[in-house]
């Protein structure tokens, strides 16, 4: 929807503006306002029924694609298609309606001139460049970039169009980027630093912690460390969270999550919380939980807040949930191989085991989440393409039309004795300073687009921090620009091909 009103919204001021002289014309020799308004709403009307016609035939053959997908990813062994034709109807509906919406203001505007106002040219005020003058050192600056920003502040209203445009179209792209950024380091972060087990053998039941010395002595295994996962209801007053504790010994290395505030983790006694759950909670550092669980109740106090971007939510010393379990047992075994050759073998040996329920590879544990967010990273890939597209068209259409817009005045520039160098160097520095402006908005509000929708996502089992590599400003960057630079061509091409007497006649005129 706001593709749709921004590209209308900013062609159709500068067509009505463009043909401000006809429109006085046809209001002079009798035609309605009504008529005027009519035929000015013709234009974004149009647009939206062959716009939404082309998005509806595209729309249709996409949803195959995406449905194949699903199909794949989730191995359904049949799949029933059913068409609603309401969809449809909505969507044309929502296209029709943006284009109107965005062409009301410019046709009404259109409609309400007045014969000697729309013969007149019009005449910027200089307000916004004696403005400028005060706060900038004007006269210190190259007389090219001088003469740009004059121009910029002139026709303001052009200006702050062209920088909003450019940053909703960069602020798109960066927070659909941003969220493979994020997504990519909640794995790294999981499977890398805070997860260093190679294998996890589960009990049957609660056994004796100390079993577990028996896999540290096997020639195989480097580390073996015991820990406890106990369901607990975790309550606070009138709020309360169904969780999982995981409690480690005080020397553990294997799974040991990353420090977001209060005391380092098993630094203390105490729980540790993520702040998905404290915040679920309404808890900060020092304050007290009670713990329930199947075999008993007990209170602990928050000794600090943690991050497993996947996975556990709380997080203690095993000594501590010897109470909840009533003894010092271990529900597994976290085992650190001294080479990944072992795997097979150590897993033959554990399976022996008659303790052991089971054997879990981290390595298909993580290959078990790639393929479950494959389905989502490509959505993503789909959307980042998709909207790299909408922003080059924005910024494209935005950047020709004011090039079109100005080209009498810049064909006047060249009868004066400016060079086409001199022309197109005036508007490449326009072009560049609005960009950046642009761009730098559209970042931060990117930024802010993700940080909305990381903390939608935000569960007792999703815990992501708001990641946006450098690389990914750089790229988005750098398009904008080379799309902002690329776009001045057929503009400056037409403009300069024009015949400079014809148009400084046509001016004067």
């Amino acid at each position: 929807m706001h593709y749709g009103d921004g590209g209308v919204r900013n062609a159709h001021p500068h067509s009505a503006e463009s043909q401000r002289h006809i429109i006085g014309l046809m209001r002079a020799e009798g035609f309605s306002r009504f008529r005027i308004l009519r035929h000015y709403l013709t234009f974004p009307i149009l647009i939206a029924l062959i716009g939404s016609g082309l998005g509806i035939l595209w729309g249709i053959f996409a949803a195959g694609g995406f449905t194949s997908l699903y199909i794949e990813t989730l191995d359904l062994p049949f799949t029933v298609v059913v068409s609603r034709i309401w969809v449809l109807i909505v969507a044309f509906i929502i296209g029709l309606t943006a284009c109107v919406i965005a062409g009301v203001q410019p046709a009404l505007a259109a409609a309400s001139l007045m014969p000697s106002e729309a013969m007149r040219s019009d005449t910027s005020s200089g307000a916004g460049s004696a403005l400028l003058e005060r706060l900038l050192p004007m006269r210190r600056l190259p007389s090219l970039l001088r003469l740009a920003l004059r121009n910029m502040t002139r026709g303001r209203w052009r200006t702050v169009s062209s920088i909003v445009a450019i940053a909703v179209s960069v602020a798109m792209v960066t927070a659909v980027m941003g969220m493979l950024d994020t997504m990519n380091n909640a794995f790294d972060v999981q499977f890398n630093e805070i997860q260093k087990h190679d294998l996890k053998a589960v009990f049957t039941r609660g056994i004796d912690y100390r079993k577990t010395e028996v896999f540290q002595s096997w020639q195989q295994v480097r580390r073996a460390e015991p820990i406890a996962e106990i369901p607990v209801k975790l309550v606070n007053g009138e709020r309360s969270e169904h969780s999982v504790v995981t409690a480690v010994m005080e020397n553990a290395t294997l799974l040991k999550p990353e420090h977001v505030a209060g005391a380092q983790p098993l630094g203390t006694d105490g729980i540790f919380l993520t702040e998905t759950l404290a915040r679920d909670l309404n808890l900060e550092v020092g304050d007290t939980v009670m713990a329930e669980s199947e075999r008993a109740d007990q209170a602990f106090p928050v000794a600090g807040l943690v991050q497993f971007p996947m996975g556990e939510s709380a997080y203690m010393r095993l000594s501590q949930a010897a109470g909840l379990m009533r003894g010092f047992h271990a529900t597994s075994a976290l085992i650190e191989l001294e080479r990944p050759e072992y795997e097979a073998e150590v897993t033959r040996m554990l399976e022996m085991r008659a303790y052991v329920l089971s054997v879990e590879r981290s390595a298909a544990v993580r290959e078990g989440f790639e393929e479950l967010m494959a389905l989502t990273n490509q959505f993503i890939g789909i959307m980042t393409v998709f909207g790299m597209s909408l922003a080059a068209s924005a910024v494209f259409n935005t950047v020709t039309l004011n090039v079109t817009e100005r080209s009498r005045e810049l064909a006047t520039m060249r009868t004066l004795g400016f060079s086409k160098w001199q022309v197109n160097m005036l508007i490449t520095v326009e072009s560049l300073v609005t960009g950046v402006i642009g761009i730098l908005l559209g970042f931060v509000l990117g930024y802010a687009i993700e940080a909305y929708l990381v903390g939608q996502m935000s569960t007792l089992d999703w815990n992501m921090d708001i990641i946006i590599e450098p690389s990914t400003f750089v790229i988005v960057g750098a398009i904008t620009l080379a799309v902002l630079l690329l776009s001045q061509v057929p503009g400056l091409r037409a403009l300069h091909k024009r015949n400079l007497a014809e148009a400084t006649k046509e001016l004067a005129s």
